[in-house]
């Protein structure tokens, strides 16, 4: 596909999921639905509409329905119970505390106060930020498939939990003689913070293996598929990973360039990671799968 339609590709299919944001806000509106309605990956999904809205799905779904709910306090005399059922929320105590939270003033004092006034508009959301350039220039790779050792984390990605739970899966790895000195180590990362939470992020901690085993719990095996990749090669602290993966889509190639998703996980491999290793001197694989 040309890199021109590509574009054109994913701007309308992001439209289409606005438009029908707007026309069913009173659905459960999750990733998964909008992701199969736009015939766009879900494992890409959440990256590619932030990307060209510039806010996060979830926070963009809540904006539409706060400022449906206003109109019609504003303009109707329907209960306030009722238009929080309207616009997507079963719980009015949950919609009184987010409308609060959102327009500085409860639902009933804007409907008895005539006169207060609230800034309405989906357009505030839009984040225009600068965003680093960090140089990047891919690389096509066709990457065979991995089987690989792995271990589940839930919490913040690189957080504690992450760096106990890449101990336990090399100290494991390493007493089974599963690994050598210098294994294949990467991530795989399930969820977006921004929609998720950094607490109930989900993802694998993995070192490729070539044995077979059946591992003790909490490990697993998986087979991890192959394909066609861009791979980016990115020097410096892990801190600055999510800055990076923002770069890639909205500044760079996935929307500036315009290369088509593959309906496959992201991976992140890890080329440089000894603990003794500087931050800046990091080298880590951004590998995204493109046709």
């Amino acid at each position: 596909m040309p890199r021109e339609e590509t574009a054109n590709y994913y701007q309308s299919k992001v439209q289409e999921v606005i438009q029908y944001i707007e026309n069913n806000l009173d659905q459960e509106l999750t990733i998964k639905t909008l992701a199969e309605r736009s015939n766009i990956s879900l494992f890409h999904f959440h990256r590619i509409f932030k990307a060209s809205v510039g806010t996060p799905l979830g926070t963009y779904i809540n904006r539409l329905r706060l400022d449906a709910a206003a109109k019609l306090i504003r303009q109707s005399g329907i209960p306030i119970g009722e238009i929080a059922l309207q616009i997507g929320y079963n719980d009015v105590s949950a919609f009184s505390k987010s409308f609060t939270r959102t327009f500085s003033i409860s639902p009933t004092d804007y409907r008895q106060n005539r006169e207060s006034t609230i800034n309405s508009g989906i357009d505030l959301l839009w984040k225009n930020e600068s965003i680093e350039n960090f140089h990047l220039r891919p690389k096509i790779k066709v990457i065979p498939p991995i089987r690989a050792i792995c271990i589940e984390v839930r919490g913040e990605y690189g957080g504690q939990e992450t760096g106990e739970a890449w101990k336990a899966l090399i100290d494991y790895a390493s007493s089974n003689r599963l690994i050598g000195w210098n294994p294949d180590a990467f991530s795989i990362y399930y969820d977006d913070p921004d929609e998720k939470g950094i607490d109930n992020c989900t993802s694998d901690l993995c070192i490729a293996i070539r044995k077979n085993v059946i591992p003790d719990a909490p490990f697993k095996i998986k087979e991890i598929e192959g394909g066609k990749f861009l791979v980016f090669r990115y020097q410096g602290p892990y801190e600055k990973l999510w800055d990076v993966y923002n770069y890639l889509f909205k500044e760079h190639f996935i929307l500036a360039d315009n290369y088509k998703l593959r309906d496959a996980l992201m991976l992140e491999k890890y080329i440089k990671y000894s603990e003794k290793t500087r931050p800046e001197n990091l080298l880590t694989d951004i590998c995204i799968p493109v046709e």
